[in-house]
């Protein structure tokens, strides 16, 4: 084994941006490293506003292999040659690990690991005495057996007993936790003079956090922590709870964020990274380099000459077994103190292990590979997210003065349409955790809701009757801003059940409003407009309804009764089926029962058939590869279980939309509407007018919110 870990810093450096480790930050580090134990096992402190550049360096020593044996042979040979680990500090340490190592000790196997943490200011010389993080096995004994076993070990550092008051308190700590919340770990400032401890609690159910607190005698406000934890939860899968006690229980509270995935980048990382920076407690830029940072270095993708002590171990491996050094994005603290604001901090990491392949040609790809790992995890994450950030602020700057989207021009039918698009595109906007996007959703909310048309309900225009198409579009923004409560929404509601027919189906139009509007426009004479066609029940409109909790089994029901052997939806509106298939599958996915399960695959098979090669949707109305087309079969896939095949086509589609992204964050027009008309039942047996959203506003949304899906999916690509 090498001397030091500094030894393993040259091949994981390269991939710390300087965005997140300046080269002065990269140089104490390397000075701390040469001193450290040479165990492959640590990771960085990162600061995410702009003013901090701190980094602070981590190691972990763990219980297996011999590692606290080994710690306190490194600290024995460094104090006959530097005078830093001739300190008090360092030797209690050291007897600690002959304690832990001993396996008659009472703390040997219930001490996991340790984690040794060094703050790193404007250098490293006064900084060698390392704050400890115990670890606890908590899986075969009570709280009580917890406690004393981090009591044996404290005083086993501090070379003396407990201060009482800290005593009380820690034994507090313990004792209020109710399964499942337990104490993780336990840190001990060795470098300072007050005795304080650093509790982290896991697993605190989020109603239980007040009763928690207020049973250990916190005595700030609760509330506040409460609704943090809940609104972080929200997010991610786990926040841990960080305490700092000694004599009193201290105000600060540090929230550590967690995803489930154990390796790799888990894809929901990037929206709540976004999430921090529309706070201000995070920058664009070290978010990138955080996403980034995650990867493989393998011996065939490393600059420099893999370490012979490494090529040596994996001589003695199974054949199928591949030595890499594995870097990750462990967790993000958010700091919260009373009367202070928020901050935040990630906590990366790299460790050495052999990864396990299956076979030689599986070893070849992965080796192949590797070497454009982070490439690939920019395509994957980074591009998304700069994709969807364009598109954002594409759709945010092509609104009018008043706030209102405008496209598709039916000019024999009163210009553009404001109610319908806005609604369609502030709704794809609720997804996004940008603040700017929430704004805009909620204005374009604010505008529908003053919007009055005789009926409660919104249309294509003011211009035009209410429909039911554009009512359930503003609905579901209303809906996704929580906003359904209210007066507006309710009477709108009324309004919509009146095209409801009894099999479940939903028209566009009432004949009481679509008659009028007709004569006026098509020139007919009074009573003899027929409008069959526009208020019949369409597959389209209510796929859109059918996602809206209030219309339940009876619009599910119609849309299982009018799906197509090959698992499409004809749409009324629309030439590309493409569109209420997504929305009809996307209805049928929300009610999980055997048969809309299987109604669901057979939309995926259909849409995965009109991928091609290249990773687009053609549209014969468009006459090229469409972008809206191939958003809605994104949503479709999206749907789809874990199956390769699937998941190759759906990373196929997403590349090719962002590949076709234009310049200004749009996507080519290709959502063709089509006009029927008002007579006709099947629009595919006559000739229609056709109208492309020539301002790219319909296409654009759908392809952000079909990108946004596949961010937010725990499947990922």
């Amino acid at each position: 084994m090498k001397s030091n870990l500094a030894d393993y810093l040259p091949f994981i450096f390269s991939h710390l941006s300087p965005e997140i480790a300046a080269s002065t930050a990269l140089s104490h580090l390397q000075k701390l490293a040469y001193l450290s134990v040479p165990i492959p096992r640590a990771g960085f402190e990162i600061r995410l506003d702009k003013e901090n550049s701190q980094v602070d360096l981590q190691q972990c020593i763990c219980f297996q292999n011999n590692e606290p044996k080994i710690l306190a042979q490194h600290i024995n040979n460094l104090a006959l040659s530097h005078q830093e680990f001739k300190q008090p500090a360092w030797d209690s340490i050291r007897q600690f690990c002959e304690v832990w190592s001993d396996s008659n000790s009472y703390v040997h196997d219930k001490i996991t690991e340790i984690w040794l943490e060094f703050d790193i200011n404007d250098g490293v010389t006064q900084l060698l005495i390392p704050s400890i993080f115990i670890g606890i096995k908590r899986d075969s004994f009570h709280s009580e057996e917890a406690f004393n076993i981090i009591k044996s070990a404290l005083e086993l550092l501090w070379q003396k007993e407990m201060d009482h008051s800290l005593y009380s308190n820690l034994y507090r700590c313990f004792s209020a936790c109710i399964v499942p919340a337990q104490i993780s770990h336990v840190g001990i400032m060795l470098s300072r003079q007050v005795e304080a401890l650093r509790l982290n609690i896991s697993k605190v159910p989020p109603y239980e956090i007040i009763y928690y607190l207020q049973t250990i005698g916190y005595p700030y406000s609760l509330k506040k922590i409460e609704s943090l934890v809940i609104e972080l939860l929200d997010r991610v899968d786990n926040v841990r709870i960080c305490l700092d006690i000694g004599t009193d229980i201290y105000p600060q509270i540090g929230l550590e964020c967690y995803f489930d995935e154990p390796s790799g980048l888990d894809p929901r990382w990037l929206p709540f990274l976004d999430a921090l920076i529309a706070q201000g407690l995070c920058t664009p830029q070290k978010r990138d380099a955080l996403i980034n940072w995650v990867g493989f270095t393998t011996p065939n993708s490393s600059v420099q000459p893999w370490l012979t002590h490494l090529i040596a171990e994996s001589l003695l491996q199974t054949p199928d077994s591949l030595s890499v050094l594995e870097r990750g994005l462990s967790h993000i603290k958010i700091t919260y103190k009373p009367q202070y604001p928020l901050q935040a901090k990630a906590y990366l990491g790299f460790i050495h292990r052999y990864l396990k392949l299956n076979s030689v040609k599986t070893v070849e790809k992965f080796i192949n590979s590797s070497s454009s790992q982070e490439n690939e995890m920019k395509s994957l994450h980074s591009q998304l997210n700069e994709a969807i950030t364009a598109a954002i602020n594409f759709l945010l700057n092509a609104r009018n003065q008043g706030g209102w989207w405008r496209d598709f021009n039916f000019k024999q039918d009163g210009g553009r349409s404001d109610e319908w698009v806005t609604a369609y595109v502030g709704t794809a906007l609720t997804t996004q955790p940008n603040i700017q996007a929430q704004q805009a959703a909620q204005w374009a909310w604010n505008l529908l809701a003053k919007r009055h048309h005789i009926s409660e309900g919104w249309g294509y225009n003011p211009l035009a009757p209410a429909d039911a198409d554009s009512t359930i579009w503003a609905l579901q923004l209303a809906n996704a801003l929580g906003a359904w409560n209210c007066e507006r929404v309710q009477k709108t509601l009324n309004f919509l059940e009146q095209h409801l027919d009894i099999n479940g189906g939903i028209a566009t139009y009432l004949e009481t409003l679509a008659i009028p509007y007709v004569e006026m426009k098509y020139e007919y004479t009074p009573g003899t407009a027929l409008v069959n066609g526009w208020c019949s029940p369409h597959p389209c409109v209510t796929a859109a309804a059918a996602n809206l909790e209030h219309f339940g089994e009876t619009s599910v029901e119609f849309l299982r009764q009018t799906q197509r052997d090959d698992g499409s939806w004809q749409g009324y509106w629309w030439h590309d089926d493409d569109y209420t298939t997504a929305l009809a599958t996307q209805a049928l996915a929300r009610k999980r029962n055997p048969e809309n399960i299987q109604r669901v695959q057979l939309a995926i098979k259909w849409a995965a058939k009109r991928i091609n090669g290249n990773g687009a949707v053609y549209s014969t109305v468009h006459g090229n590869d469409s972008p809206f087309a191939t958003a809605l079969c994104v949503k479709i896939l999206n749907l789809a279980d874990s199956e390769e095949e699937k998941k190759v086509l759906l990373q196929q589609a997403v590349n090719w939309l962002i590949e076709n992204q234009l310049s200004n964050g749009s996507w080519e027009s290709s959502a063709i509407f089509r006009l029927p008309h008002p007579a006709v039942v099947n629009p595919n047996d006559c000739k229609c007018h056709n109208f492309p959203d020539d301002r790219r506003l319909f296409t654009t949304a759908t392809v952000l919110a079909a990108l946004s899906g596949v961010q937010r999916s725990a499947i990922g690509l």
